[in-house]
């Protein structure tokens, strides 16, 4: 797999903004090495994660942009390849500027809109903190029924949930949305939905908004 992570300075004077990414595994340890670009007025530039992750086979990861300025930032990720050799599925997720306590997502669909191929929907939970923090989860399907689950997410680590696992004994495939709220006082996190095809032919992403 591949991943992009493209930065913008959307200002159009001024100096370049330093901008340097950090990147943890799953369990919320250093991974790789930090990569460090300069961005200039009305420009943009590209971290070719992959070039800083290691040798090894990642399953999930996070980075962490620190800017010497305001920036836009976004991580495209293509399935089984460069997107530049070849047909590969691909997301796109916006770059977080804080983590928050009540997410909304409006698309966690368990099957496609246009030919209601089966796929595998994930929302990995990101917990930004010192201290282990539980989110609350509530699912609702498209014929109005819900299922609610609660997760732990590691300090600095990611879960990566099954919304297809957790929602199957009460809601049929299909359209389905959900609202994941921190349950522990203080605790707050970010998360992105991903869903693909078996055949790696198909991906959706899916941000959450704050609730507001």
């Amino acid at each position: 797999n591949q991943d992009f992570i493209t930065l913008l300075n959307p200002s159009t004077t001024g100096a370049p903004v330093q901008v340097t990414a950090v990147f943890t595994d799953i369990a919320g340890h250093a991974l790789g090495t930090s990569a460090s670009v300069s961005v200039g007025p009305g420009t943009r530039q590209t971290i070719i994660a992959n070039n800083f992750l290691g040798t090894a086979t990642v399953a999930a990861f996070s980075a962490v942009l620190t800017a010497s300025g305001p920036i836009e930032a976004e991580s495209a990720q293509y399935f089984g390849g460069s997107p530049n050799i070849g047909k590969h599925a691909g997301v796109d997720f916006p770059g977080q500027p804080a983590a928050a306590t009540d997410l909304f997502f409006s698309d966690l669909s368990t099957t496609l809109a246009d030919n209601g191929t089966a796929t595998d929907r994930f929302v990995y939970l990101y917990n930004p903190g010192s201290a282990s923090t539980q989110v609350a989860a509530t699912y609702f399907g498209g014929n109005g029924a819900t299922a609610t689950a609660t997760y732990t997410v590691p300090a600095g680590g990611i879960l990566p949930v099954d919304a297809v696992e957790a929602t199957q004994s009460t809601i049929p495939p299909g359209a389905l949305g959900a609202e994941f709220r921190s349950a522990t006082p203080g605790g707050s996190f970010v998360a992105f939905a991903l869903g693909r095809t078996s055949d790696n032919t198909s991906a959706t992403e899916d941000s959450g908004p704050p609730a507001d």
